[in-house]
């Protein structure tokens, strides 16, 4: 018997009860189970991924305090202070490390990884005749729908005074409505296929009833 397999089918189980009573013991039992373990597998990961090499490291050639990099005291001071919110007094200084992880994290996505945000825009520049008459009534649509979504978020100009701004914001509601509908149906097949995942997995790997 693979013990490992039996107690991965007994904790889809105990999760699989929060469907008929969302206070049941079980429930209550593997969600603190499950949480408890991820916290115990985070600290380790960020010990021995960060915090450890940063202290002692791991080899000779490996930058920490003990081979003599005193300036990682800085960030290291400036990572504790987060921790002043839990005294009320102080809880004032928790905001310069927040700001800084969220200025810096801002600052190197723009400056690194402008492809994302450029690919997005220039993906917008469709082509109005592409040769074929399917493709570019689709750009058409593709570019009303963007022109309609953006003039919905448009609020310096009256919408029911100007009878294009009326009917962009009509146009818009209706794609962000499609577009929801799409993500919510992606959401829904990707939760049917994780369901499919682990009834398989009791199913074909636990009871061996099941397979293909």
């Amino acid at each position: 018997m693979d013990w490992g397999i039996l107690a991965g089918a007994i904790c889809t189980i105990a999760v699989w009860t929060y469907l008929a009573d969302n206070q049941n013991p079980i429930w209550e039992l593997i969600q603190h189970i499950y949480i408890g373990l991820a916290y115990g597998w985070s600290v380790g990961y960020y010990w021995y991924t960060y915090i450890g090499p940063t202290f002692v490291g791991t080899g000779k050639d490996v930058d920490s305090l003990r081979t003599g990099h005193w300036e990682y005291i800085i960030p290291i001071i400036v990572g504790l202070l987060i921790y002043a919110r839990y005294i009320p007094s102080i809880s004032w200084v928790a905001r310069y490390p927040l700001s800084l992880v969220l200025g810096w994290g801002a600052g190197y996505i723009l400056a690194f990884n402008p492809p994302i945000f450029m690919g997005q825009i220039t993906n917008s520049f469709y082509d109005l005749w592409t040769g074929q008459l399917s493709s570019s009534i689709n750009n058409w649509i593709l570019l009303l729908c963007l022109l309609g979504t953006l003039m919905y978020f448009f609020f310096t100009i009256r919408r029911d005074a100007n009878p294009v701004m009326k009917g962009g914001v009509w146009l818009g509601r209706w794609a962000i409505m499609v577009g929801l509908g799409a993500a919510f149906g992606n959401t829904v097949l990707y939760r049917y296929n994780l369901f499919y995942g682990r009834l398989h997995y009791i199913l074909g790997d636990w009871l061996h009833i099941a397979g293909g």
